[in-house]
């Protein structure tokens, strides 16, 4: 399992490192998504994902909303933190969480969102 863990945290930093970077599309916020595989909290920056923050993520894990409503309800605790954001990256399917750290940036993938009408989701 803990192969398993390393090459998704290389991908998430890989994908992380160019989110900003890459030309991406707007993401539709009124699409229905089901959102899982929240972060454990422990992979990533050397700083553990602040508590408030994990909670709200995996508070979301299995439901079924709008990627409005999951922003609205993790902004707000996102701003506790020194310049916290919370932003959705199309291209990859997750909503991500960064705040400033000292000098430095920290930048979490919260929750990997896919949306209900696709086949992986029909049972």
């Amino acid at each position: 399992m803990l192969i398993i863990d390393f090459f998704k945290m290389i991908r998430e930093i890989e994908c992380l490192r160019n989110a900003d970077v890459e030309e991406e599309q707007e993401p539709n916020l009124q699409q229905k998504v089901k959102f899982y595989d929240p972060h454990p909290g422990l992979l990533g920056c050397p700083i553990p994902l602040p508590y408030e923050i994990k909670r709200a993520a995996h508070s979301l894990d299995n439901k079924v909303m709008t990627l409005e409503e999951a922003f609205n309800r993790l902004e707000p605790i996102a701003k506790i933190y020194d310049e916290g954001k919370v932003k959705i990256t199309s291209r990859y399917n997750f909503i991500y969480f960064q705040f400033k750290l000292g000098t430095g940036i920290c930048v979490y993938r919260l929750l990997t969102y896919k949306s209900i009408g696709e086949q992986r989701w029909q049972k």
